[in-house]
């Protein structure tokens, strides 16, 4: 209800009125301005979901977190290992704790949820480049089978049985393969994290070289024209 200079106005009408002039060679309209701003605003949202993206995948290649899973990994074949002694115990006629059994059953399914979460994470920081490494969708597989054969087949019998330990002595093989593997891309990470130091500071020392190449330079041209001088006088 104040004056019309006073009237409030929106402030992107405000940012892209101005840009519409008759008098102006080459005018820019309010459809186009919109159609930058909306481009803008995904470009940045974009980019701001891969920066969250690549913290995740940086924390999930954390020297801390890497060692817990290959920890795990680890304890998972001991699990596994104790299992199959454990079955083979009680074929003999040798009685084994059920606590030991029970105790045994709950870690494996324990880490086994743990590395379906870390699974999940890595497909949400990747993406679908994810099912694009065959040894992720590998390591996917096994992890979703042995938790599918866990929970679903406690008790069988038959040719059920013979697959199910065929199962336990691939979850050794995954195992071992993937604590090797882990070790390596870590080193991996290690020596490319070192050679980006060491070009950074070969940069630097070369920005410093080019610097006293410069002040010397600079020194001798000063030297001479005082030397002039003085002859000069």
């Amino acid at each position: 209800a104040g004056s019309p200079g006073r009237m409030a106005v929106d402030p992107f009408l405000q940012a892209t009125t101005p840009l519409v002039r008759p008098d102006a060679k080459k005018n820019v309209s309010i459809c186009s301005c919109c159609m930058t701003y909306a481009t803008s605003y995904h470009t940045k949202a974009d980019h701001m979901g891969d920066c969250w993206q690549r913290s995740l995948l940086r924390f999930l290649h954390n020297a801390a977190v890497q060692d817990f899973l290959t920890f795990l990994l680890l304890l998972d074949i001991i699990c596994v290992v104790s299992e199959i002694l454990i079955e083979h115990y009680s074929q003999e006629g040798i009685e084994v704790p059920e606590d030991l059994e029970l105790g045994l059953k709950y870690t494996s399914l324990s880490i086994l949820i743990t590395f379906c979460v870390e699974i999940f994470l890595y497909i949400v920081a990747k993406g679908l480049d994810f099912f694009t490494e065959p040894l992720e969708v590998f390591d996917m597989f096994i992890v979703a089978g042995s938790l599918y054969q866990d929970v679903v087949y406690e008790e069988a019998t038959g040719g059920l049985l013979m697959l199910l330990r065929v199962w336990r002595f691939g979850r050794i093989f995954h195992g071992v393969w993937a604590t090797e593997h882990e070790r390596c891309a870590t080193r991996i990470r290690q020596l490319e994290s070192k050679v980006r130091y060491l070009r950074k500071k070969n940069k630097q020392l070369e920005s410093q070289k080019v610097n006293l190449l410069h002040h010397e330079m600079y020194s001798d041209d000063g030297g001479s024209s005082k030397a002039g001088t003085m002859e000069r006088l």
